[in-house]
């Protein structure tokens, strides 16, 4: 490692991480919440949003203490760096927590408040939360979040739903943002036209709705919450298109999903935990006759080419013996079958479920 400028509390953290990324494991001594920095895709996303004096106050650690520990492995001198705080301190100091000083809203104005601190300082998602509460304002409603630091992306995601803000800090790790619509005549189009913004979840049956954030943050999301799926409980992503970088990804990892697409305001993502880890697949209307246990459901059509034929070796090699999946296409997948029959000839079963002209199913089995 070596020197340069001090770390500040001030800086981002994928700012220093990139300046030496082995300084994730001084991260991860502070708190095991850091632990998730590990994650090169996670990181991309958790690391540019936050600072560190913001990243220590989430998972609980001081932020001093912190900072003092990043300059000594950069080899940085405690001299040095309490310069540099002092003056990063004197240019824009925060005030001193206490009573939150709210922006004058009309009387009989009805504020609801929503605090996600514990939440995020327990690595608990509180998007789901947060967009329950908004779903539920009335027309001329205020939602006051409180959260350890100033939720920036969550500006983008309110501005679309027709929503301004107002944000004070009011302590080193405490934020208050009031949220509300830009105008109170009629909800914003792309607000009315969503079903609901907090769906309701089915038995054992996980809700995660995506659909206001920026990539790659939906992608993010979702692999965090299924890091964190209970054996048997299905996560639902609800988003606003078909997540075709998603979808591989999933594969590769060991869980099976099914898309709905009836709706054509939103996208349903269902995604389980591959055979053998107590994943039921739920049918889709389109095929509740071909169906059955033992079938997981791979509708290829939404992944990009290149990426289809590796994706289904990958689910098939994840069967159990005995076990099968049912595969979508839109056009008949021969080319595929005749690569099965090089690859793996004596260890499938190939059977035509529905053979076009718009869709192909095919059940290909594992052989015991």
């Amino acid at each position: 490692m070596s020197g340069g400028p001090p770390v500040r509390p001030t800086d981002r953290v994928s700012d220093v991480l990139a300046r030496d990324e082995s300084l994730v494991e001084v991260f991860a001594r502070h708190s095991p919440h850091f632990e998730k920095l590990r994650h090169r895709s996670m990181r991309r996303v958790m690391a540019r949003l936050v600072t560190v004096e913001q990243a220590a106050g989430i998972c609980g650690a001081a932020a001093d203490v912190l900072v003092r520990d990043l300059n000594r492995a950069l080899g940085i001198g405690t001299a040095e760096a309490s310069r540099a705080s002092a003056a990063a301190d004197a240019s824009g100091s925060a005030p001193a927590s206490g009573a939150v000083e709210a922006p004058a809203f009309a009387p009989g104005t009805l504020v609801t408040e929503v605090d996600v601190r514990d939440d995020l300082r327990n690595g608990r998602e509180p998007f789901s939360r947060i967009m329950a509460a908004v779903g539920s304002l009335p027309a001329d409603g205020v939602l006051h979040l409180r959260a350890p630091f100033e939720p920036v992306p969550l500006f983008t995601v309110m501005a679309k739903r027709g929503f301004a803000h107002v944000a004070r800090r009011n302590g080193p790790d405490e934020w208050s943002v009031w949220f509300q619509r830009a105008t109170t005549a009629s909800p914003p189009e792309s607000a009315a036209a969503e079903p609901s913004a907090a769906p309701r979840a089915a038995a054992n049956e996980i809700v995660l709705d995506v659909r206001g954030m920026e990539p790659p943050d939906p992608m993010i999301r979702t692999l965090e919450a299924l890091e964190h799926l209970p054996p048997g409980a299905t996560l639902l992503q609800i988003n606003a298109r078909v997540p075709q970088f998603l979808l591989p990804v999933l594969v590769e990892r060991g869980f099976t999903y099914q898309l709905d697409t009836s709706n054509p305001q939103e996208v349903r993502v269902r995604i389980g935990r591959a055979p053998g880890d107590d994943f039921s697949p739920v049918s889709e209307p389109s095929t509740e006759t071909l169906m059955d246990n033992d079938a997981v459901v791979l509708d290829v059509r939404p992944i990009p080419g290149r990426d289809k034929h590796p994706t289904i070796f990958r689910t098939f090699d994840a069967l159990a013996p005995g076990k099968a999946m049912l595969l979508v296409n839109d056009h008949d997948p021969r080319p595929l079958r005749y690569q099965f029959m090089a690859e793996r000839p004596d260890a499938f079963d190939w059977r035509y479920e529905e053979e076009g002209p718009e869709v192909w199913k095919v059940r290909i089995a594992r052989k015991e």
